[in-house]
């Protein structure tokens, strides 16, 4: 979710712990009148801030007890004035930490933390409850907040010790987003581009036919029959709807039979998440962005006759006071297609909410609702749409997508996806699907395989042709392409994971030079293998070891063509025998014997007899040789070399 902007609240009336601060404003309209009281049990900041549109926009206090809420909320707005500048999000987090003290100490009243007892016994019921150490650590800045406001005399010390001592051992701070395998990726991938591509031509018809169906639907229910009947009476009276249009071929029953099943907006809420997956899956945006784009976000450039594809959108994540920073993200032409076909055919429900629209009263409320109602992805059941325009399950029914379409681990995916997502070991298990794929994991996934696949920083194409649909390829081949882009930068948090993916990659082989390899050459190989001959124990270096090593810069690894390196200023320039920084495994032994073949190819071609040849023979003999040498190191069988120039 994108941040929302912060507010100041410097200006807000001091807040008092009696019945008179009864009428104290908390945000106001744009004509500066009152839009939400301290005493209400909403706190409405709609239209008041300039945010994304996926943004927190109200708090509410509805969990409390009538006992205790007032006191909570003198204590909020206190503390708002107190932090001067805050967004929804960060007063919302208070709430939720004044609620579990609350529910704690039973009480709102504050001080009761000042009696050493109390205390004790907060300290033991905060850690039953099992909070992640992120968690703790939030509660204690808001315990820090009751302090510094004189509401308790307890100051805590040491931070850090608190938050350890009262969190979770086995949860983590915060659960690392999980990576799809990439068979798994590119099988969601290929079913989502299936409808972008089947209907994009068709995405008018698809509002019209949908328009029509809707207002049939509506005539039925006012002619006063029962609508239990209604898909019984449609399947015999649909001569002005194509249902194909209406109904997903996929999931419909016969026309003769009792439409138990019927959904008029299967179809186009299948699109619609197929759509979503396209736009997240080809781009790395987070939902917020997401959910902010139309086709007119998608711009193409041309550099030295290459055409690049990239989507502009704002970020206000983790910006300086919520100033909205602009993004540019590499995609692929599908994601224009896949915005317009999403855009075009929710027209049917747009127009209708449109015309509900105009009788919002309240200009700011207005506002936000006709920016909601513009965008691309809208709830297209008007009966299901309450407060908000936009689709808040994404996460929901993109799981029901993976599902429907049979989007299940192998054993090969769950071995992949073990090794991408070591702290969510045991959730994929082969035969089914993951339990929930939200958006945030194409982002991740997206970022994991740029790095994977070398397109990360050169965004180079390494392998096409295992993907089996088109689109996927072209998509690859446009990341190439933006190879000639050297100014161009990837958002920071996808820089980040970039980082991550290739530290965890980099950590894995380490692990298997470290512990598994049978057996290693090359100078740093051979001091390695002696090492762990030496050693007791199961394994030399665990994985957490070599992992905070490579994140500490202690440990680094350069792969190169024929082995690896262990400096991190490797120039990939070694030749035979002169580093003693070279790792061979037996994988790169065998590289490195496909490699001497071709060698001796090049010196049968060389070897005519001609006098300037000589020195071009000796060097490629002498290459020939090295690598025979770590052949048979590995045990790895060759045919003899006949070393003779003529």
């Amino acid at each position: 979710m994108v941040a929302a902007k912060k507010i100041n609240f410097t200006s807000l009336q001091e807040v008092t712990f009696t019945d008179v601060d009864r009428d104290i404003v908390i945000s106001k309209n744009h004509d500066g009148s009152p839009r939400s009281k301290i005493f209400d049990l909403e706190w409405d900041f709609k239209g008041v801030i300039d945010s994304g549109l996926n943004t927190l926009k109200k708090v509410s206090f509805y969990q409390f007890c009538p006992s205790m809420v007032r006191n909570v909320q003198r204590t909020t707005a206190k503390i708002m004035k107190l932090r001067k500048r805050t967004g929804v999000g960060g007063i919302k987090t208070h709430i939720i930490n004044l609620s579990r003290i609350t529910s704690i100490i039973e009480s709102s009243d504050w001080s009761l933390l000042n009696n050493d007892e109390n205390y004790k016994t907060f300290c033991k019921l905060l850690k039953e409850k099992k909070l992640g150490a992120g968690s703790v650590k939030q509660l204690k800045i808001t315990l820090d907040f009751l302090f510094t406001l004189g509401l308790t005399t307890l100051k805590i010390k040491d931070g850090k010790k608190f938050v350890k001592d009262h969190s979770y051992k086995n949860k983590q701070t915060t659960e690392q987003t999980i990576a799809l395998p990439e068979a798994m990726m590119i099988s969601l991938y290929n079913h989502a581009l299936n409808y972008v591509d089947k209907y994009f031509e068709d995405r008018h018809k698809l509002s019209r036919e949908n328009k029509k169906y809707i207002e049939i639907r509506d005539k039925y229910k006012l002619s006063g029959k029962k609508m239990n009947n209604f898909s019984r009476w449609l399947a015999s009276n649909n001569d002005d709807i194509d249902m194909d249009y209406i109904w997903d071929e996929n999931h419909r029953t016969k026309y003769s039979e009792v439409a138990k099943n019927y959904n008029p907006k299967k179809l186009v809420q299948t699109i619609q998440q197929a759509c979503m997956i396209v736009i997240c899956g080809f781009s790395g945006v987070r939902l917020g962005e997401a959910l902010s784009f139309t086709a007119k976000n998608y711009f193409t450039i041309e550099y030295n006759d290459i055409t690049v594809s990239l989507l502009a959108g704002f970020n206000t994540k983790n910006q300086s006071k919520g100033k909205k920073k602009k993004e540019v993200y590499p995609t692929h032409p599908i994601v224009e297609k896949a915005l317009k076909l999403a855009y075009d055919m929710s027209q049917f429900v747009r127009d209708s909410y449109k015309e509900t629209a105009k009788s919002i009263p309240d200009r700011a409320t207005k506002g936000v609702a006709l920016s909601e109602i513009n965008s691309t992805f809208i709830i297209l059941s008007i009966e299901k749409q309450t407060d908000g325009y936009l689709v808040r399950n994404f996460d929901a029914s993109i799981s029901r997508f993976a599902n429907d379409h049979d989007i299940i681990a192998s054993e090969e995916d769950v071995v992949e996806f073990n090794i991408l997502n070591p702290i969510h070991i045991g959730k994929l298990k082969v035969g089914y699907s993951l339990e929930k794929i939200g958006t945030h994991i194409f982002r991740r996934t997206f970022s994991v395989f740029l790095k994977r696949n070398k397109l990360g920083d050169i965004l180079t194409l390494r392998y096409v042709t295992k993907h089996k649909n088109l689109g996927m390829t072209a998509w690859y081949t446009n990341q190439a392409d933006l190879a000639a882009l050297h100014d161009f930068e990837l958002d920071s948090e996808l820089d980040a994971m970039m980082l991550e993916a290739n530290q965890e990659t980099f950590a894995h082989e380490l692990f298997y030079i470290f512990n598994e390899a049978e057996v290693l050459s090359g100078e740093e190989g051979e001091r390695i293998m002696a090492c762990r001959n030496a050693y007791e124990g199961t394994y030399y270096m665990s994985f957490d070891e070599i992992l905070n090593q490579v994140k500490t810069g202690q440990s680094s690894l350069v792969e190169l063509v024929t082995g690896f390196c262990i400096s991190g200023g490797c120039e990939r320039l070694c030749g035979p025998g002169d580093c003693n920084n070279k790792i061979v495994t037996p994988e790169k032994a065998l590289v490195q014997a496909k490699i001497r073949e071709r060698l001796i190819v090049k010196f049968e071609k060389y070897n005519t007899g001609m006098s300037y040849t000589y020195a071009i023979l000796q060097k490629l003999a002498i290459q020939i040789e090295s690598i025979e040498q770590t052949l048979l190191k590995h045990n790895i069988s060759f045919d003899n070399f006949q070393n003779k120039i003529i």
